[in-house]
């Protein structure tokens, strides 16, 4: 009778999905750890690391508009004490 030794087989799971382009061996093949077994077209990953990259690039615009904003806020505060400018309450409008 010839059958798998399932002690011998090893189930793969992929770190992410795609489309199997190549397989670098056939079933029964010795293998060793870190061997290429099959390639993948993962297009899906690669989309989401350009979605990364774009959020990333978003995060940095915003965070250098943050330092702008604090820094004409100190400077408008520092304008306001020293007598440069007349004050004024933000919620209520008033001086």
């Amino acid at each position: 009778m010839v059958a798998f030794d399932e002690r011998r087989v090893t189930r793969l799971k992929p770190r992410t999905s795609g489309r199997v382009l190549s397989l670098a061996v056939q079933p029964g093949d010795p293998v060793k750890a870190g061997q290429t077994l099959a390639t993948l077209d993962a297009s899906g990953v690669l989309d989401a690391r350009n979605g990364l990259a774009a959020a990333q690039a978003s995060l940095g615009e915003a965070q250098a508009t943050e330092k702008v904003a604090e820094t004409n806020l100190k400077r408008g505060s520092d304008l306001v004490k020293l007598g440069g400018v007349a004050s004024s309450s933000p919620s209520t409008g008033e001086k």
